[in-house]
């Protein structure tokens, strides 16, 4: 993969790729994940050995022993508990990108040249190589980490870290509105640069290795199934026999007609997530479905279970509105590659078709290297 010609010691930065120093990123990233699993494991050692003393203290009363050992006895096995895999990644995902938006983010000003390492960055993605090793020969996630970033380097290690941070709003302003909104939350930035530069379409990937091109909330939403909460909530309707039920999902789940709820239902839904206020007095305002990212009172509906951006695909706001979207933005987790119709046609207001504008100079790329597994 292309390497910087220079990596800057100092906090002084331009827009060019060369001076972004990711290896700093790939740093500040791993070094509190680390520390945050120490504090986690320290914290669940400390509390299970606090009850491992009080209960040992109970069993010592009950013999009438007058010593015991710390490590156990043969009545309590001293067997301090693990943290599972998953709360693992977790945490040690949560305190590496709070660190990176605080001493890489803001320490290095990115915010100030985002949508221009960006545009640099979707050349040089464009040219990784692909593969044909997922399922159904889709594209693997996991064999193209593999081919086109070394786990090795510490520049490769933070860019990726960089093209995985969740909360883009951190270095896109108004995403909403250009230059931002080619690169919002709804676009997939790995999958997007090889549609942008090589056509290929975002079916092309494996759904199963999505995880390791696509950051964790947007993989997310493109792997939910909007259907779902209705085939449950149909399956579940009392005064209906069996085959009535039976007929009422078919005739649901087959339906084009917005994953089976119907444009009048989620326009209800849409309306009720708008709305800010106390239903008890007369300060209830209903905000703009083109500029609201955040969705509330949504927890006892049918959406309840879906996180904020697939609600946002489904309830056409925000990036998703028939004003703002474009076609490389995700906007149907069941089909990455469809534009949905507008909920309501006076939706839209924009009819120019969306022209990617690259700002990038042309950048000449090494061949990339290999590693052993991934992610890091």
């Amino acid at each position: 993969m292309w390497q910087p010609h220079n990596k800057l010691k100092t906090k002084i930065i331009t827009k060019n790729l060369d001076s972004i120093p990711f290896d700093e990123a790939a740093r500040v990233w791993q070094e509190a994940a680390n520390q945050a699993v120490e504090r986690a494991v320290g914290d669940l050692t400390l509390a299970y050995d606090a009850e491992y003393k009080k209960r040992l203290a109970r069993v010592e009363a009950a013999l009438g022993s007058v010593e015991a050992s710390f490590e156990g006895n043969a009545e309590i096995p001293y067997d301090p508990p693990t943290l599972a895999p998953e709360d693992l990644a977790s945490i040690r995902l949560a305190a590496g990108n709070a660190a990176l938006k605080e001493q890489f983010l803001k320490a290095y000003s990115i915010p100030a040249f985002g949508v221009s390492i960006l545009d640099q960055l979707m050349v040089l993605l464009s040219k990784h190589k692909l593969n044909t090793l997922g399922s159904d020969g889709k594209i693997s996630g996991l064999e193209y980490l593999n081919d086109n970033f070394d786990k090795k380097n510490m520049y490769h290690v933070g860019m990726y870290r960089f093209l995985m941070y969740d909360t883009r709003g951190d270095y896109l302003p108004k995403q909403t509105q250009e230059p931002s909104k080619k690169y919002c939350t709804l676009v997939p930035l790995i999958l997007y640069a090889h549609k942008l530069y090589n056509n290929v379409p975002y079916s092309s990937w494996d759904r199963d290795t999505l995880h390791y091109v696509v950051n964790k909330n947007l993989c997310q939403a493109m792997l939910s199934d909007p259907s779902a909460p209705l085939a449950a909530e149909l399956a579940a309707t009392e005064g209906d026999d069996q085959l009535a039920k039976l007929n009422k999902l078919a005739t649901a789940l087959g339906s084009d007609d917005f994953w089976g709820y119907g444009a009048d239902k989620l326009l209800e839904l849409r309306e009720l997530g708008l709305r800010m206020g106390s239903s008890t007095t007369s300060e209830i305002k209903d905000r703009n479905p083109a500029s609201t990212y955040s969705l509330y009172r949504l927890g006892d509906t049918v959406l309840r279970s879906f996180g904020a951006l697939t609600r946002i695909m489904m309830l056409q706001t925000w990036c998703a509105h028939p004003s703002n979207r474009t076609k490389y933005m995700i906007l149907d987790p069941k089909a990455w590659d469809t534009v949905p119709p507008p909920l309501v046609a006076a939706d839209v207001f924009v009819t120019t078709p969306y022209v990617h504008r690259d700002t990038s100079a042309a950048i000449r790329l090494k061949k990339p290297t290999p590693i052993d597994n991934a992610p890091w």
